[in-house]
């Protein structure tokens, strides 16, 4: 098969949670020189309400079409054979503006509807553009910046949106003199297997992260047999960012169970713990706010301190399919 270029762009109705549920795949394929083979702008029912200000008057994110438009078209896995042919064509560089969260949304899409994964890789033009042209800014932007002529286009038009990424790749390819290929040399492509890969990490650390907001809403709970060195205090952990979150549970638990309580926010009465000595930056601890090592905070409740690694792999087993429901119900 002669090597072809996809461009493409996606607009959804919300992506609430980061759940993006399509209404719109618009697509150019063609030649590496630039040829048009075809193009279409696949409209389809994203079964979400749309966000407000996709329809607000002056927004500069305004949909090429009424709801009632979109509402009319069958849904995502009517398309999804459609959509495979094109993500998976032989021989074929992907490419979009922005992409990172288009191909999260077909990541997302498959979840939601339970349909197998695609497999692509696909390039993002964007940071080519900036390092290039050394300039910052949208696809309109770049659009000015290069001259490209817009006239009878709509920008978050699905099929307006591809065809002029694919009008600003060419002027790149002809400022430079390099081929699509040369262009991306140095980026790294992003591909659907690490995203799905990322996101059922974050599923996971969503779930989890559902446990501790639950113990933080409720009452301290002491656990027979336990010590009440904490009771009456309240806590606000000040942990690594990226510390494994069944650590952070644990602690949480712990907490609780010694008769203490969770902040969810920083106040002048809570008590800062911290990993160690010195950890917490200087600004976080309002005036006179007591801080605790983590250790120090173990010692009271007589029981050995947890370690805090990195976030650790997601346990085999893990329903993300359930995790993915539950995030989506709550969006």
């Amino acid at each position: 098969m002669e090597p072809t270029c996809l461009f493409f762009d996606i607009e959804c109705a919300n992506s609430f949670k980061n759940i993006g549920k399509i209404c719109s795949f618009g697509y150019v394929l063609c030649t590496q020189d630039f040829t048009v083979i075809e193009s279409d702008d696949i409209l389809m029912n994203p079964d979400a309400p749309f966000d407000w200000y996709l329809f607000a008057p002056g927004s500069k994110c305004h949909l090429s079409y009424p709801k009632e438009e979109y509402a009319r078209h069958p849904k995502f896995p009517e398309f999804y054979g459609r959509i495979k042919a094109l993500m998976e064509r032989e021989n074929c560089t992907i490419i979009g503006f922005g992409t990172a969260g288009d191909a999260n949304f077909v990541v997302s899409e498959c979840t939601r509807y339970r349909l197998e994964q695609l497999r692509f890789s696909c390039y993002d033009i964007h940071p080519v553009l900036e390092k290039q042209y050394e300039s910052q800014g949208g696809l309109q932007k770049f659009t000015e910046l290069l001259q490209i002529d817009t006239e009878d286009l709509h920008f978050h038009d699905s099929r307006a949106d591809a065809y002029l990424t694919m009008k600003v790749t060419e002027k790149l390819c002809k400022d430079t003199g390099k081929s699509i290929s040369q262009v991306f040399k140095g980026f790294t492509p992003i591909t659907s297997e690490h995203i799905f890969t990322d996101r059922i990490r974050k599923y996971y650390i969503a779930t989890v992260q559902q446990k501790i907001d639950a113990l933080i809403k409720r009452p301290a709970r002491p656990q027979s047999g336990k010590n009440q060195a904490l009771k009456g205090m309240e806590f606000f952990l000040l942990l690594p960012r990226k510390a494994d979150i069944d650590a952070v549970y644990t602690i949480c638990k712990d907490i609780t169970e010694h008769g203490g309580r969770i902040a969810k926010k920083n106040r002048p009465n809570a008590v800062i713990v911290k990993p160690g000595k010195g950890s917490a930056p200087d600004q976080t601890a309002k005036k006179q706010q007591q801080c605790m090592p983590l250790h120090e905070l173990y010692r009271r409740m007589g029981i050995p301190a947890p370690a805090l690694p990195p976030q650790k792999p997601v346990p085999q087993g893990f329903d993300y399919l359930a995790a993915f429901a539950a995030l989506l119900q709550s969006s």
